[in-house]
């Protein structure tokens, strides 16, 4: 099983590879455009870490690759187990999501670059975009503290009982 894993991800870091050498960019380059830092981009072209859909997608929009010709093989190296990515609804949205807001970002880029100006709802769908992304990403929720703050009656400390119980 480890030799699967390890086969996956070596075939598509050597994709990967060739995708960033049609871009004709360094890793710093690479990095304001695709979102990923350029140490990110080393374990992602070495094979030890597959980097997330969004920041593929970004690679090849920026060699003009059609990402869908990535995709089954970053599946592969993503989840080696199974082939196909697990069904974790939020996720899956926020990602899709995640790649619309980069390929907005790049049109607003772009249209900049040209000296062209952007409609201020452009912007604010830039903007929510980026809110709803944050919104939909699983978050790691912490459990409430109960306190057990002491009240003092008559001289002495009483603590309240636990909730639930009478």
């Amino acid at each position: 099983m480890v030799s699967d894993v390890v086969q996956a991800r070596q075939t598509f870091a050597a994709q990967l590879r060739d995708v960033r050498r049609r871009t004709n960019k360094t890793l710093r380059e690479l990095e304001k455009s695709t979102f990923a830092s350029d140490s990110a981009w080393s374990r992602y072209l070495s094979g030890r870490s597959v980097p997330p859909w969004r920041v593929v997608e970004a690679l090849c929009i920026e060699a003009g690759v059609d990402p869908a010709e990535l995709h089954p093989v970053w599946t592969r190296a993503k989840h080696p187990s199974s082939g196909s990515p697990p069904q974790e609804t939020g996720r899956i949205l926020a990602d899709d999501l995640a790649v619309i807001a980069t390929q907005l970002e790049q049109a607003i880029r772009q249209a900049r670059e040209r000296g062209e100006h952007v409609p201020a709802t452009v912007l604010a769908m830039r903007r929510i975009s980026s809110e709803s992304v944050a919104q939909l990403r699983p978050r790691r929720i912490q459990p409430a503290r109960r306190s057990r703050r002491a009240v003092t009656l008559g001289g002495t400390k009483k603590y309240p009982p636990p909730k639930g119980s009478t």
